[in-house]
Formats: structure tokens, C-alpha cells, sequence
């Protein structure tokens, strides 16, 4: 054997076991990453229903303070349609119809699904009907805000427009 000649199996077999190496490493980081990504997911899904039961929550009440309005309300529009104002206790009307107004928008609790959309993480989110449902149910609060400003300004109006003056009486 000449000492100028390559071992080329001696090559090939060390070349192959570099290849080998780089694609083991390369395939325990995918799935150290994979198992990453699952603890994150979980971590999110766990805020998720944490959120979700905050507004729930925040439903709740809202439902109460609504039962409350409409009994206010009972109160006011009869006196106010009819414009029987006499020998009413304006502070009694006053009350009510404050009571009657319909309360600020409800606080929902979307820190969660923001963070996942502002983050680019919502690829963390491994269904995608999960990911359509929560879409969904966030454009669904962000809808009934929007209803709720619209519903307190009108009836603040419509109180502005429709309440007798205190010169009336």
C-alpha cells in the first residue's frame, strides 16, 4: 500500500458517521423542541379555561345587573311614556332611572388569546376547531361590547330626550 493513498472506506465511514451524528442531534432537538411547544400548549390551554371561567364569571354578573335594569326600568317607563309625573318622588324616578341605565361594558378577560395572537403563538394551539371556537367566541365578545356601547348611549338619549324637565313640574 502506498503511503499516498487515501483509505477512501476509512473516508466514507467516518463522512457517513458525521451525517449520522448531525441528524440524531438534529432529531433530538425537534423533539425536544415538539415537547416544548406541548408544555407550552398545555400552559395556554390551562389560561384559556382560566379566562374563559373569569368570564363566565363576568356574565354572571352581568346577568344579575341587567334583571336589575329592567325592574328599574318597569319603574321609569310607565311614568315617562304616560307623563304621569305628578306626585312622583323625583328622587324615586332619579334613582331609578339611573339604576335603569345600562352598565358600563363588561371587562372581559381576553389577555391569554391576545398574548397568542400578538405573539404569533396560536400555532402552538394544536386543533383547529379549537382555534375556530375560541376565534369565534372572542369575535362574539368583542360584538356584544360593541352592542352594549350602542345600547348605553341610545337609552342615555333616549332619557335626554324623552325625561320631563324640572321646570315641567
Amino acid at each position: 500500500m502506498k503511503s499516498s493513498s487515501i483509505a477512501w472506506t476509512r473516508v466514507a465511514v467516518e463522512a457517513a458517521v458525521i451525517v449520522l451524528s448531525i441528524l440524531l442531534a438534529l432529531g433530538v432537538d425537534e423533539l425536544r423542541e415538539a415537547r416544548r411547544d406541548r408544555a407550552l400548549e398545555q400552559e395556554y390551554l390551562t389560561r384559556l379555561l382560566d379566562d374563559l371561567d373569569e368570564n363566565a364569571q363576568v356574565l354572571e354578573r352581568q346577568r344579575d345587573n341587567e334583571a336589575a335594569q329592567i325592574a328599574n326600568a318597569r319603574v321609569d317607563y310607565p311614568l315617562i311614556s304616560r307623563g304621569e309625573m305628578d306626585g312622583v318622588d323625583t328622587m324615586t324616578l332619579v334613582v331609578a332611572s339611573y339604576n335603569a341605565t345600562p352598565s358600563p361594558t363588561p371587562a372581559w378577560v381576553d389577555d391569554t388569546f391576545e398574548e397568542l395572537k400578538t405573539t404569533g403563538r396560536m400555532s402552538l394551539i394544536s386543533g383547529a376547531t379549537l382555534k375556530g371556537e375560541l376565534l369565534a367566541y372572542y369575535r362574539f365578545l368583542e360584538a356584544r361590547d360593541y352592542t352594549y356601547q350602542l345600547m348605553s348611549t341610545e337609552y342615555r338619549d333616549c332619557l335626554l330626550y324623552t325625561s320631563p324637565s324640572p321646570r315641567d313640574h
